[in-house]
């Protein structure tokens, strides 16, 4: 996962850069690459129920700095659905 300021890789993480990523990959053709972050995402990161937690939102004024994002929801949602078949990550 990658933390929130690469100036502080001590610091949170950024689950929701990581689904971003993520997705990213998946429309440039890079599954694989795509699937350990995914899989970190899912098995650490992610409860039953589906939300992604440990995302940050604004490390610098502390706020939402190990949190469930909207965003982060949205794009590891996205990307597991397009890993299933679901949605093409190339058209959407």
């Amino acid at each position: 996962m990658p933390p929130a300021d690469a100036a502080h890789p001590e610091g949170p993480l950024d689950t929701s850069a990581a689904a971003i990523t993520a997705v990213a990959l998946l429309k440039l053709g890079h599954r694989e690459q795509a699937l350990a972050p995914l899989d970190e995402l899912v098995s650490t990161h992610a409860t039953a129920d589906g939300r992604l937690l440990n995302g940050c939102y604004d490390l610098a004024s502390g706020t939402a700095t190990r949190h469930e994002l909207i965003w982060g929801d949205f794009f590891l949602a996205y990307a597991l659905a397009a890993l299933t078949g679901l949605v093409d990550p190339h058209k959407a």
